[in-house]
Parts: C-alpha cells; sequence; structure tokens
C-alpha cells in the first residue's frame, strides 16, 4: 500500500471517529441544560473535551490527506537562457592540450563551468569575457 492510499484509510477512519466523538460531545453539551442534570459542570467539561478531540482528529485527517497529495508532487527546475544576436556555436578545446571536449568534459559546480580534460587530466573554470 502506498503512502498516499495509507493517507487516506487513516484519514477517513479519523473522521468517522472525530464524528462520533462530535456527536458524544454535543449530546453531553447538551444534557448539561437540561432541567433534570444533576451535575450540569460536569456534563459541559466531558462535552468540551469530546469536541475539542472531535477537532483534534479533523484537523489530523485534514493534515494526513494534504501530505498525501504533497508527497505525489514533484518539483522540476528548468532553466532556459534567452541568447541576444547572432550566436555562433563553436567547438569547445582544451585550454592545455587543445584537445575537443564533448558534453561529459563540461560540469556545472556552484553556478561556474568546470572542465577536465579526458586527455590531459587539466581541471580548470571558464571565465566568460564581456562582449563589448
Amino acid at each position: 500500500m502506498d503512502s498516499k492510499t495509507l493517507g487516506t484509510v487513516v484519514s477517513v477512519i479519523m473522521f468517522v471517529v472525530a464524528a462520533l466523538f462530535l456527536g458524544c460531545g454535543a449530546l453531553f453539551l447538551l444534557s448539561a441544560f437540561s432541567a433534570q442534570a444533576a451535575d450540569p459542570g460536569g456534563r459541559l467539561c466531558i462535552g468540551g473535551v469530546l469536541v475539542i478531540i472531535a477537532l483534534a482528529g479533523v484537523a489530523g485527517g485534514i493534515f494526513l490527506v494534504a501530505r498525501a497529495r504533497m508527497a505525489d508532487q514533484k518539483v522540476v527546475i528548468e532553466q532556459k537562457i534567452d541568447l541576444t544576436g547572432d550566436i555562433e556555436s563553436k567547438g569547445l578545446t582544451c585550454q592545455q592540450c587543445g584537445a575537443p571536449l564533448d558534453s561529459n568534459s563540461v560540469s556545472i559546480t556552484g553556478g561556474a563551468v568546470f572542465v577536465k580534460c579526458p586527455y590531459c587530466g587539466a581541471n580548470y573554470q571558464i571565465i566568460e569575457e564581456p562582449k563589448w
């Protein structure tokens, strides 16, 4: 059973139990105001506690449903770069030995572009010079 199904089943059970507690609490509160009530203070306390427990159960059920829905969401971060002007694609070569580099040689760490040459083993950061 996956987490979404388990969360839904537990939340439904919590809602049913909360409804039972709410009904019993309402009966205790109503009976506290009847003419035959021997101890209205005790019934008020018991009814209030039952209503508070019911509200906590409803809040817990809502929390479980929300958490189960959030577990299915996947966050995808996509970065697009809009370049202005005419752009020409040039082959990337190693600064040390001049060997051609492919996309596997380039990595981005901490927002900076790093190159590791598979031929000579050189590691360096690509620094883009201003165009003007």
